[in-house]
C-alpha cells in the first residue's frame, strides 16, 4: 500500500486513488452489514476534496456509521485547512479519528482543537509503554478523552502482552492481529464489539466573526495597560511554551509587521524549528519571512488589527494574553484593555479562531518535523 500511495502521489493521482479506496471501503463494509467502519483518508484529500468525501459517505448503506481517519503527522501541516474539514464532517454527523497518535508527539496540542471522537494510540508506546515520555503521551490522551468523552484504540496488538500493554496505557478497544489478520475479503465471522458510533464531541460553535479578545472577554474581567507594560506578559508566555515538556503550539497577532523587532523574528523561527505549530497574523507579516511559520496577512480593516495577543496551547497546558487596542489613553503612547486565562475551554476557543485563519508553510521553509 505504501509503494501504491507513493507512486499515485508522485502522479499526482493521489486523490483519485483515494477517493477510488474509500468508495471501495464504504461499498464492502455496508455488504457486510451494521456497524462501524474505520476508515483512513489522506490529509491531502480530506482538505482539498471536502465535499467529495462526504459525497461518497453519503451513499453508505443504512446501518453503517463510518468515522474517518486521519494521520497524527498531518495535524500540523495545514491546521487551517484540517479545521475547515473537519468541521465540515462533523456538521453532517461524521466523526473523526485520530490516527498514529504518538509517534511523535508534535500534535497532541491540537487534539482539542480538531475534536476527534476516537483517538488511536500508535503500537510504538505500547512497545515502549515503560518510557516516560510514552506514558507522558498516554496521559495526555487518556486526559483529553476523559473530558469530551472520546474513545481510546490500541493500534497494533499482536500479543496478549500487548493487549495488557494497551489497557495499562488508558485503552478501551484494540485492533491487530491477535484477533484477526489482514487479507483481501471480510472474515466470515465479525464478532460483536462494544464500540458504538461516536459522535463527535460537542464543543461551543465558532462564530466567523470571533476573535481571541472576543472570546477571553466573555470569561474574564478586562483591565486597562499601556503597550509596554504588556511586553513582559506576552514573553511570559513564549516561556511557558518553551518549558511545556510536551510540544504545545504559539499563535500571535501583532497588528501589522512593523510591531515586530527583529529579536521577536528570531524567537519565533526558532520555536518554529521545535513546536507543532507557530503562527503569526497581521498586517504585512508574510514580508517577515519567518521560516517555518504559518503567516497570514490581514487588511488594515479587520477586526484582529486592533488586537494584540498570544496564545500557548499545549496538551498539558494552556496560557493566553489578549489585549484590544484603545483610544489614546493617558500616560500611554498605546493604549490597551487586556486580559489572561490559563482557563482551557477559553484558551482553546482561542486558538481555534487564529488556527482557521492561518497559512499554510511554504514548502521551502517548512522543517522536516516527521520521518518520511
Amino acid at each position: 500500500p505504501l509503494e501504491l500511495l507513493a507512486w499515485a502521489k508522485a502522479r499526482g493521482t493521489l486523490a483519485e486513488l483515494d477517493l477510488a479506496a474509500l468508495t471501495c471501503a464504504v461499498a464492502a463494509a455496508g455488504a457486510v452489514g451494521r456497524g462501524v467502519l474505520l476508515v483512513n483518508v489522506e490529509p491531502s484529500t480530506l482538505m482539498n476534496h471536502t465535499s467529495e468525501v462526504i459525497a461518497i459517505l453519503e451513499g453508505r448503506a443504512q446501518g453503517l456509521h463510518v468515522v474517518v481517519e486521519v494521520t497524527e503527522r498531518a495535524l500540523a501541516a495545514d491546521p487551517a485547512a484540517l479545521l475547515r474539514a473537519t468541521e465540515a464532517l462533523h456538521k453532517k454527523g461524521y466523526p473523526i479519528a485520530v490516527d498514529d497518535v504518538g509517534a511523535n508527539p508534535q500534535s497532541l496540542a491540537l487534539l482539542e482543537v480538531i475534536r476527534p471522537g476516537i483517538v488511536k494510540l500508535d503500537m510504538s508506546l505500547l512497545r515502549d509503554y515503560a518510557d516516560p515520555d510514552s506514558l507522558h503521551v498516554a496521559g495526555a490522551v487518556a486526559a483529553y478523552a476523559e473530558a469530551v468523552g472520546a474513545s481510546v484504540i490500541a493500534g497494533g496488538i499482536e500479543t496478549q502482552e500487548d493487549l495488557l500493554m494497551a489497557r495499562v496505557l488508558g485503552a478501551g478497544f484494540g485492533q491487530g492481529s491477535l484477533w484477526v489478520q489482514p487479507g483481501p475479503t471480510w472474515p466470515e465471522q465479525v464478532a460483536e464489539s462494544p464500540l458504538r458510533f461516536c459522535p463527535p464531541p460537542h464543543g461551543a460553535p465558532r462564530r466567523a466573526t470571533d476573535t481571541p479578545f472576543s472570546v477571553i472577554s466573555r470569561h474574564r474581567a478586562t483591565r486597562v495597560a499601556c503597550g509596554d507594560m504588556l511586553v513582559p506578559l506576552s514573553l511570559a508566555v513564549e516561556a511557558a511554551v518553551a518549558r511545556s515538556h510536551l510540544p504545545a503550539i504559539l499563535l500571535a497577532t501583532v497588528q501589522h509587521a512593523r510591531h515586530v523587532p527583529p529579536s521577536t523574528r528570531d524567537r519565533f523561527a526558532r520555536l518554529a524549528q521545535t513546536l507543532p505549530v507557530v503562527g503569526m497574523l497581521g498586517e504585512f507579516v508574510t514580508d517577515l519571512r519567518i521560516p517555518g511559520a504559518h503567516l497570514a496577512d490581514l487588511r488594515a480593516d479587520d477586526p484582529l488589527c486592533l488586537e494584540w495577543s498570544i496564545v500557548a496551547l499545549g496538551a498539558q497546558s494552556a496560557v493566553a494574553l489578549t489585549a484590544r487596542e484603545l483610544q489614546p489613553v493617558s500616560g500611554c503612547e498605546r493604549g490597551y484593555a487586556f486580559t489572561t486565562t490559563h482557563e482551557r475551554h477559553a484558551v482553546v476557543a482561542a486558538a481555534a479562531t487564529l488556527i482557521s485563519r492561518l497559512g499554510s508553510v511554504p514548502q521551502s521553509s517548512a522543517p522536516e518535523r516527521f520521518p518520511a
